[in-house]
């Protein structure tokens, strides 16, 4: 989901949680000016930076199916 609607990060952040998004990928000026992205797990609340060259293989390989099924 891309939300790109003009209201607050803060309102966008609580609507994610509100729908049960899993993760939460933030990319905005300040963590562009780092090369990165902001990335959270909302079951545990964990935050971790990625350089923006990797994001989309770490986000794919934690979004994949696990197991045999």
């Amino acid at each position: 989901l891309y939300d790109d609607r003009p209201v607050s990060a803060g309102v966008k952040f609580q609507d994610a949680d509100l729908l049960g998004m899993p993760w939460r990928a933030t990319i905005g000026a300040r963590s562009l000016a780092h090369g990165a992205v902001e990335v959270r797990l909302r079951a545990d609340g964990t935050t971790e930076s990625l350089p923006l060259q990797e994001a989309a293989d770490a986000l794919r390989t934690r979004l994949a199916p696990q197991g045999g099924g």
